[in-house]
């Protein structure tokens, strides 16, 4: 049983930054929390006066103590600018990564979640991989909000976060489509794979319990998927997905509406 009655204990996570990505990488660790990179002391310079008086063609009968102490000096400002600068660098890629988190839940934020489906496609018209779209929605949680509450339910969106990320390859991405929609892109997955997995996700969230205020409760999940296609845009594997994920909200309805369901 999970206990999500503590927003407290919801914690954003980290994201990719806008720089051009290796395909190959590990996309897990951008979902890992961060701290803000500290200022640290400058690091004393790596290059001897000998070796600068070489670069520089300074004769070393010329090397008097003034020009050393003046050629220290150089050095030392240089190394502290140069240390500032990488300490700036990666202040910005950290800010960077912020910006695409999302303000509750520990996944991508929409644009980011765009953004990376968008380099997924475009790799996968290079290579001719498959990768599949998975729109998950809980379909009661906004019974959840409207019976317990707007912490019950960001309790509940971010543990059906947390276990729609379970299993997730290090390709894979995931973020929120917004009102508590997760996207998820199986990279490397046909339909048939994403098929897999969509069953695999709803099952596991069905089966678990969630403690809200002392109340036990299921939420019922519901998944649309779409096969990426070379030359598809974002927008039109969105709306693919959600035209699935309607049909498939239908088709249990109808199952509901069926005698003995």
């Amino acid at each position: 049983m999970v206990d999500v009655s503590k927003p407290e204990g919801i914690a954003p996570v980290g994201a990719a930054d806008r720089r051009p990505r290796d395909p190959r990488r590990d996309l897990r660790h951008d979902l890992e929390d961060e701290e803000p990179p500290t200022r640290r002391h400058a690091p004393r310079p790596r290059e001897t006066i000998g070796d600068v008086a070489f670069i520089l063609g300074v004769p070393n009968d010329e090397l008097t103590p003034k020009v050393s102490q003046a050629l220290m000096t150089i050095m030392t400002e240089f190394d502290r600018q140069r240390h500032e600068l990488e300490h700036l660098r990666d202040h910005a890629a950290y800010l960077e990564r912020q910006a695409d988190r999302h303000d509750l839940l520990p996944v991508y934020n929409r644009r980011a979640l765009m953004r990376e489906m968008a380099r997924i496609i475009a790799h996968a018209e290079k290579t001719g991989m498959a990768s599949t779209l998975l729109w998950l929605r809980i379909d009661d949680l906004e019974q959840v909000r409207a019976r317990r509450g707007r912490e019950a339910a960001a309790g509940v969106g971010s543990q059906v976060a947390e276990m729609g990320k379970a299993g997730l390859r290090g390709a894979d991405v995931i973020g929120s489509m917004g009102g508590g929609d997760l996207g998820i892109v199986l990279a490397l997955a046909d339909a048939a794979g994403g098929e897999a997995k969509a069953h695999e996700v709803t099952e596991r969230i069905a089966q678990r319990t969630f403690a809200v205020k002392g109340h036990e409760l299921r939420v019922q999940p519901v998944a649309g998927l779409y096969e990426l296609r070379p030359g598809d845009t974002p927008e039109e594997a969105l709306d693919a997905a959600e035209h699935d994920l309607h049909r498939a909200h239908h088709g249990r309805e109808s199952e509901g509406d069926a005698p003995g369901g």
